[in-house]
């Protein structure tokens, strides 16, 4: 699952449906693709005239994705994991949405300019199998938010 650990297979989800205003960076999303309902994190906004735009992130991917306001269904505000509630619009978790939202955010702006380096030096990387820096930032990254994460889930949950 893209959202693991924050979400996990079998977690039952609380969504609320509001407008394109009331979802900000850090939240968690949920949009309809036409054929699924895609949970993501959302690391930016952009509006653009009367459009909103927001890039969102699964905690576990390495890759964002573009989405229009059109296709907003609502955002995560609470998660039953294993039998015990996570309140998301609560002090603590609404904070650890938050700086995830900034972590990532600024994890794939560092990432764009990595990739442009590596593609002036090494030119086509993309079809690459090189273990190119931005591929281990990107490792890095995503185990230290799952690790970061099972932490806050073992001391909330016991």
């Amino acid at each position: 699952m893209s959202m693991e650990p924050t979400l996990s297979e079998g977690d039952g989800l609380v969504v609320r449906h509001i407008g394109p205003e009331d979802l900000s960076l850090g939240d968690i999303g949920v949009f309809w693709t036409g054929k699924v309902l895609l949970v993501h994190r959302v690391i930016g906004v952009k509006h653009w005239l009367e459009d909103t735009r927001f890039i969102l992130k699964g905690d576990r991917l390495l890759y964002t994705e573009d989405m229009g306001e059109e296709f907003l269904f609502g955002k995560v505000v609470e998660v039953h994991h294993k039998g015990k509630r996570i309140c998301f619009e609560s002090g603590f978790w609404r904070w650890f949405n938050k700086v995830f939202g900034y972590f990532w955010r600024l994890n794939d702006k560092f990432l764009m300019v990595l990739r442009k380096m590596e593609e002036r030096a090494l030119g086509d990387w993309k079809g690459s199998t090189r273990l190119l820096p931005s591929r281990v930032f990107c490792f890095l990254c995503v185990l230290f938010h799952n690790k970061l994460t099972n932490l806050f889930y073992l001391l909330h949950f016991g």
